[in-house]
């Protein structure tokens, strides 16, 4: 949202401190202008920034501050006919309705997310699988397998060097608790391997981010499989510090370069006390 309000008040402050004709037709050029122009630089100044990417959702957002601008905002709008306004405000609220959609939803995911805890997942709702972030084939709901309740998340693994789903929004102290434990489902006779990883946020992890998490090793035959982790363990994993245990950051599922791609269908991730 802050795309949206940024460019629907930057041509209010240019406008006020230029001598810009008041006509309506130049204030709306020159608000669209500025967001294509201003919004397209940034984002592909973020291109040149490690761990950053342009992104065309953000460049969207510019685009309907601007027109929030010139149908609610603009002093100059008063001039267009009525029904012409109405038309480019009603499709301008129907833009912005669209965008606040997903916010609400995940504070709803959020709030229900603390109702669950310590239940991490359990994919009876539609929104949990929004909590995850995947670099792989594929991710969806699965309604024909479950471990408990009447879903789970599929996974397809792909033949990347490594194919991986992390889940990344849930409650992160996980002091009080002694396991994480996980139910996985491998649909093929054929044993498939992967792996666990869980990392905190400590900012010492730079050069050896990748050595400080937590890992498990993990082979697989046909049918479900439940696993508990002690967190003692995950705690102490690291060589040189401790895991912070308030602040788990994520856990995530991962491959390493499958010869094809395999599918595994994970339910039922909770903390046990």
């Amino acid at each position: 949202m802050g795309h949206i309000l940024f460019f629907s008040l930057l041509p209010l402050v240019l406008f006020y401190f230029k001598k810009i004709p008041n006509k309506f037709s130049v204030h709306s050029a020159l608000a669209l202008a500025l967001a294509l122009i201003l919004g397209a630089g940034v984002e592909l100044a973020q291109s040149s920034l490690i761990g950053r990417e342009p992104d065309l959702y953000d460049f969207f957002r510019d685009l309907i501050g601007a027109l929030l601008c010139i149908s609610f905002f603009l002093p100059s709008r008063k001039s267009l006919p009525k029904p012409a306004l109405t038309v480019i405000q009603s499709c301008t609220l129907v833009l912005i309705v669209f965008q606040i959609l997903p916010l609400i939803n995940a504070l709803h995911d959020e709030h229900l997310a603390r109702k669950q805890f310590p239940l991490l997942c359990g994919f009876e709702t539609r929104h949990e699988i929004d909590r995850w972030w995947a670099a792989t084939q594929s991710v969806t709901v699965d309604q024909t397998v479950h471990r408990t309740g009447k879903a789970s998340m599929r996974v397809v693994f792909d033949t990347r060097k490594y194919a991986m789903v992390e889940l990344a929004h849930f409650p992160r102290n996980w002091e009080e608790f002694s396991f994480l434990e996980f139910s996985v489902y491998n649909p093929s006779a054929e044993e498939i391997q992967f792996r666990l990883s869980i990392h905190d946020d400590d900012p010492s992890e730079t050069g050896s981010r990748y050595k400080d998490r937590f890992k498990g090793y993990y082979r697989i035959s046909k049918g479900w499989h439940t696993y508990r982790v002690n967190l003692e363990r995950v705690r102490q994993y690291p060589k040189n510090r401790l895991i912070n245990m308030q602040k788990i950051m994520g856990v995530g599922f991962y491959t390493i370069k499958l010869p094809h791609p395999r599918a595994i269908n994970l339910d039922d991730i909770r903390l046990i006390k």
